[in-house]
């Protein structure tokens, strides 16, 4: 009996800290760089966090409500997955990728580089540039930050100076900002 508890109780700590990494992982700033395999990656993720979620609920305590809560959770991974797998079917039959965005402009840094990105618009959104400061922290995973963010735009400029001060400029304004060596230090 003492053996099948702690079998549960271990099987409890697996799934909660196996959810617990997978929503540490969505909620930091780090992606894979190719941006087609970190969407697949974190639609994997967000469904095996409501999938767990749902295990953590059941083995916790099997009530009325929990039950209830844990299939709400299960039905919620079952529509992530079915979207993952729709999203990976128009991916390899029609060709096209889950982000349209296209990288436009690159500035190299010491141990970073800013990255213009333009997005090609889509049923909810217009064009619009996004520029990124990404650093690889390991092969094929990056750091990043957002800098900038311009919707209805298809014109930015971006120059550096020398004391790595970014000066953006777009149709109808523009920004400076003071570039850090690292993402976030």
């Amino acid at each position: 009996m003492e053996i099948i508890i702690r079998r549960k109780i271990s099987k409890f700590k697996f799934y909660l800290l196996s959810v617990i990494i997978c929503l540490v992982w969505m909620l930091l700033p780090i992606q894979i760089e190719n941006k087609n395999f970190n969407n697949i990656f974190s639609f994997m993720n967000l469904a095996y966090i409501f999938f767990g979620i749902g295990l953590v609920i059941l083995k916790f305590k099997k009530s009325g409500l929990t039950v209830i809560f844990s299939i709400l959770s299960f039905i919620a991974s079952g529509l992530i997955t079915l979207g993952l797998i729709l999203n990976l079917y128009i991916f390899f039959v029609f060709g096209k990728t889950f982000d349209n965005s296209v990288p436009i402009e690159c500035i190299s840094l010491e141990n970073s580089r800013i990255v213009e990105y333009a997005t090609g618009g889509g049923a909810t959104s217009s064009n619009s540039v996004i520029i990124f400061q990404e650093m690889r922290l390991l092969p094929g995973i990056i750091m990043y930050k957002e800098l900038c963010d311009e919707y209805n735009e298809t014109f930015v400029e971006m120059k550096l100076d020398k004391n790595k001060v970014l000066y953006i400029r777009w149709n109808s304004g523009n920004r400076q900002i003071q570039l850090s060596p690292f993402v976030y230090f």
